[in-house]
């Protein structure tokens, strides 16, 4: 999405005025500067310290310096010159008053004239206190003596902003005296962006073709995916090499599916087919999916078995090609394409694809609830596949996307996943759903079975550690082995706020309360706190003998509710308390 005109303005004024878009003028060098003006040693030590302390924003210090520098040598103009710039930043910095930049500008207004920085920097001046004739005069000035693409561009500005006139023959005038200037091009393409895209676009061009970088790259892509230029996109296209420019080639297509223009990746698939690139294949395929050019995803499918990537990676191919197969008709068996599926997600994603292949439209959502397509989807599944747990979890996920109040697709996630398990290793996301499905249906004993393959297959994965150091503490496990699990968590996500209540309630079970309470202040003021960790909170501060925090959070616990045990605790912590909340002693 494009930002306002005025944001783009507004970037550009500011661009302009900081000299952002310009190389600034090299300072002369000091037995340059003492050659002409016969400027003192004094003088120039000064001058060299001013702008150090400058670039090292010390502002006000730099001024009194340039100021001493000045008096030593009051012939120099570059001296008055480095006072200005710094007035002006200084200014920004509310480090002078307006009223004191109008003198000085007023003593040194020839110095100004002649730069077309300081110039640039007057305007800001001038916008920035609302003095539109004085920034007008100023513009007539920088128009005088610095005409150009970028003088044009200002006149511009200023006129939309300020007298709400928007005239484009100034950024005509621009682009042309512009076309040897990437920094102009790139100026005047974004303002013409909200005016005329072939503007735009030509710029843009000329732009890359100046200087071919990533930016220039990605704006060219945008503007010629924006204006549907087909031949222009396919002459880009042929000037990039694989896999040099496998990314460039990445944001085109993907540039082109967001802007639902799935039409403009087709003429492209041979090259994207030759780069045998999982990424690039998978964005064509989806493409073909939504224009239905079948005969391209038959090509795709064809090249799967022998490119050379690991199966699990070759899975959002194959989850779109059973989609294909199950709204065309592919005569490849439907069982093989799925059993190369070994995560859940990926079976969600089938409907998803199923969808866009029916509807022909990446923007549009999900079928309506009688749409004959979920019937034939439904059927397909019934007579082309075993009645196993895929087959199940695919038609439960169909009737839960008809009807929000269908909840058998739990259960039949729940098959599935077993049924992953038994054929191979589950990914973590899986590992997480099954955990989750254990602990909702309070299926205890098997979870801590669970937790440990979990850890093992991924150690690195700090909830799994969290979860199992929990489990054992509440479970009566080793209090030494769960604190090591909930550190190992802590390494990875120092500051997550349920890995910080883990650990705390490890000092509290240890009887360190203080310890425990050490660690409160970094997660008691979490988002979205359950009810456990807030009647683990409060029950850490009675320990510590703060009733008052104490009971502040053990009645948050039973306001938050949603966890009958943890609730049930708090309530009990509660009666330990005075009513006035207070310690008796």
């Amino acid at each position: 999405m494009k930002p306002s005109l005025l944001r783009v303005l507004a970037g550009c004024l500011l661009c302009l005025a900081l000299g952002a878009c310009v190389a600034p003028r090299p300072a002369p060098k000091p037995q340059d500067r003492k050659a002409r003006t016969g400027s003192s040693t004094a003088s120039i030590y000064y001058f060299l310290a001013a702008s150090t302390l400058r670039a090292q924003d010390y502002r006000a210090q730099a001024n009194e310096l340039y100021q001493k520098a000045r008096d030593l040598d009051p012939r120099s103009d570059e001296i008055p010159r480095q006072i200005l710039f710094n007035s002006f930043e200084l200014f920004n910095q509310e480090g002078i008053s307006a009223a004191d930049l109008k003198d000085l500008i007023a003593t040194h207004y020839r110095i100004i004239s002649a730069d077309e920085n300081l110039l640039y920097s007057l305007i800001d001046f001038y916008d920035s206190i609302g003095d539109i004739d004085a920034e007008d005069r100023a513009v007539r000035n920088l128009e005088k003596n610095f005409p150009g693409a970028r003088t044009l561009i200002q006149r511009f500005i200023f006129e939309a902003q300020k007298r709400g006139s928007v005239d484009t023959s100034y950024l005509d005038k621009a682009l042309d005296l512009a076309w040897e200037s990437p920094r102009d091009l790139l100026m005047v393409a974004r303002i013409m962006a909200f005016f005329d895209a072939a503007k735009e676009k030509r710029a843009l061009l000329r732009y890359h073709e100046l200087a071919s970088n990533e930016e220039s790259s990605e704006l060219l892509a945008d503007v010629l995916v924006n204006t549907s230029d087909s031949g222009q996109i396919n002459s880009y296209f042929a000037s990039l090499s694989y896999p040099e420019d496998r990314a460039r080639m990445q944001y085109l297509v993907l540039a082109a599916l967001q802007s639902n223009k799935p039409e403009l990746i087709m003429p492209l698939a041979d090259t994207l087919l030759h780069t045998q690139d999982l990424d690039l294949l998978a964005t064509l395929g989806f493409a073909s999916l939504l224009t239905k050019r079948y005969d391209v995803l038959e090509r795709i499918s064809g090249l799967m078995p022998d490119l050379p990537a690991p199966q699990q990676d070759k899975q959002p191919i194959y989850s779109l090609l059973a989609a294909y197969s199950l709204a065309a008709g592919f005569s490849h068996p439907l069982d093989s394409l799925l059993a190369n599926l070994s995560e859940v997600r990926y079976f969600d994603e089938l409907l998803t694809n199923y969808n866009y292949a029916v509807t022909g439209d990446a923007a549009a959502g999900w079928l309506p609830s009688g749409a004959p397509a979920y019937a034939d989807f439904r059927a397909q599944l019934q007579s082309r596949l075993a009645d196993a747990a895929p087959a199940r979890y695919l038609a439960a996920v169909a009737k839960a996307v008809q009807d929000s109040t269908s909840t058998n697709y739990v259960d039949a996630q729940y098959e599935l996943i077993l049924y992953l398990r038994e054929r191979g290793e589950l990914s973590a996301e899986d590992y997480s759903r099954l955990l989750q499905y254990y602990y909702s249906h309070e299926m205890v004993e098997e979870r801590l079975p669970l937790l440990r393959e979990a850890v093992r297959k991924y150690p690195d994965n700090a909830g799994f550690n969290n979860d199992l150091g929990y489990l054992l503490l509440t479970s009566g496990g080793s209090a030494d082995e769960a604190a090591k699990l909930i550190q190992r968590a802590l390494a990875s996500e120092p500051d997550n706020p349920y890995y910080l209540d883990s650990l705390a309630w490890v000092h509290y079970l240890a009887g360190e309360y203080e310890q425990a309470l050490a660690l409160v202040d970094k997660f008691a003021a979490m988002d979205n706190m359950p009810a456990e960790i807030a009647w683990h909170i409060g029950a850490i501060y009675l320990k510590n003998n703060d009733l008052e925090n104490a009971r502040k959070f053990l009645e948050r616990s039973i306001g938050i509710g949603g966890d009958p045990a943890s609730v049930d605790q708090a309530a009990q912590a509660l009666k330990q308390l005075p009513a006035s909340g207070r310690d008796p002693r």
